[in-house]
């Protein structure tokens, strides 16, 4: 519902600004920021190429990460990384990692695992890598800076 989104993205920005208040000016956040591109999605061509990329009549499939419910169990079960994995050979073209607190649970070090993952298996899988991407309400170019430097290929 409309006041649902009001609310999540008024949570959003005042999650945004605690972490920024927490940062040094010179973090590496913030220099990565100045090199973004002027795009406000932000999409690279790694990650639209991915999403364009068909093998026949099958679809395009976004795999999604959670640590909180619905997916809770999952970070309990496995490594970050072996899922990376598992949903490569599965056929997903794009990993989704939710970085929101409230809604995902992930740390942006879920990320750098499974970008790590898909980097190693560049020499052994074909299909490798997949392009990793942060799932998040944007309310700030901070948080694409974020998820540029975990490894992100994008922001969702």
């Amino acid at each position: 519902s409309g006041m649902t989104e009001v609310l999540a993205r008024k949570a959003k920005e005042k999650e945004v600004a605690a972490f920024k208040a927490t940062l040094p000016r010179a973090h590496p956040i913030f220099t990565t920021l100045e090199e973004l591109p002027p795009s406000p999605s932000n999409q690279s061509q790694i990650l639209y190429n991915a999403l364009q990329k068909r093998h026949g009549n099958t679809l395009t499939v976004i795999a999604e990460y959670w640590r909180k419910a619905p997916f809770s169990f999952l970070g309990s079960v496995l490594e970050p990384r072996a899922y990376s994995e598992i949903y490569r050979k599965a056929g997903a073209s794009v990993i989704a990692i939710n970085v929101d607190p409230l809604t995902g649970g992930c740390p942006h070090e879920d990320i750098a695992q499974m970008v790590t993952e898909q980097e190693a298996a560049r020499t052994e899988d074909v299909s490798a890598p997949i392009p990793i991407i942060a799932s998040d309400v944007v309310v700030d170019p901070v948080q694409i800076s974020r998820a540029k430097l975990a490894g992100a290929a994008g922001t969702a």
